[in-house]
């Protein structure tokens, strides 16, 4: 790969533990002659706390913002946080191409896995070209009743939920044109392979090696024990039909959520474009697993 010569950097706003890394790293990009991109709330912090940022660090909202100056596309974008962040920065930066690294200052981190000591050795193998990219799947939403202002995209899961602590809801479960089934469920999750060790680990659903084309099937609380976690092809496409007691069903991308009206379909399915995730030779997902599960 060739070495980088800009980065873009993301993170959230309540780590003063790590400043001085972060400050570090800033510090150790500009001397390096990167341009630093910075966006604009994770600047506003970094200002409120006093961090030194380099003179020729830029405020940015968008990527969007960026190339309408005519400044090119930053070569990589390093996420501060843990695995939200690093999904916030991904809907940042959309599918533009920007390859992500994510450096943890959250908890676990099974996507931002770097730990901030290493945050300057990293700096210095993209600079050096020492760096692979691999390429993971988004899913999409398509219904109607989508609020302005969130993404239709996830790169964990999209979850199909009732809106409500009592009764269940019944999602009757299409796959290409298909019927599947009705579930009869507190929730039903749609994920991806990245986000297999997320809201999907939680339920029993399986880890899945990263970068694999497939979505996963995992029932949330499900009425009947016969419905287990399905593994589908990266390709299907998914069509969900709620209907409950409630008059609303709540659906979430990576977390950002919204209500639709009972009966709303739900289309789901891959992406048109993909996220670049930075990895580096010589790293295993078995190494990742045995440390963020405490394996022997």
């Amino acid at each position: 790969m060739p070495g980088i010569r800009s980065i873009t950097v993301c993170g959230h706003r309540h780590q003063e533990r790590f400043l001085t890394h972060i400050e570090r790293f800033l510090h150790h990009a500009e001397t390096s002659g990167l341009a630093i991109y910075i966006e604009s709330n994770f600047f506003d912090y970094l200002r409120e706390q006093h961090v030194p940022l380099p003179d020729r660090a830029l405020r940015f909202e968008s990527i969007e913002s960026l190339t309408a100056c005519g400044i090119a596309a930053p070569d990589v974008a390093v996420s501060f946080g843990g695995d939200g962040t690093l999904l916030r920065t991904a809907r940042h930066i959309g599918v533009c191409g920007i390859p992500l690294l994510g450096i943890n200052t959250g908890h676990l981190g099974f996507l931002a896995h770097h730990t901030v000591e290493e945050a300057n050795t990293l700096l210095d193998r993209l600079m050096a070209g020492n760096f692979d990219i691999q390429e993971r799947t988004l899913l999409r939403v398509s219904c109607t009743g989508i609020p302005g202002g969130i993404s239709p995209y996830a790169l964990n899961e999209v979850a199909v939920m009732k809106d409500d602590t009592s009764s269940m809801i019944r999602i009757h479960m299409d796959v290409d044109d298909t019927y599947l089934t009705d579930y009869k469920v507190d929730g039903l999750i749609v994920s991806t392979s990245t986000g297999s060790t997320a809201y999907n680990l939680s339920v029993g659903g399986p880890i899945m090696q990263p970068g694999l084309d497939c979505m996963i099937l995992s029932p949330v609380a499900p009425h009947s024990l016969s419905l287990r976690p399905i593994v589908l092809s990266g390709n299907s496409r998914l069509t969900a039909v709620t209907s409950s007691r409630t008059p609303h069903f709540r659906v979430s991308l990576d977390g950002n959520s919204f209500l639709l009206p009972a009966g709303t379909p739900v289309h789901i399915e891959k992406a048109a474009g993909a996220i670049q995730f930075v990895t580096f030779p010589g790293e295993s997902f078995a190494e990742v697993l045995r440390a963020k599960l405490n394996w022997g």
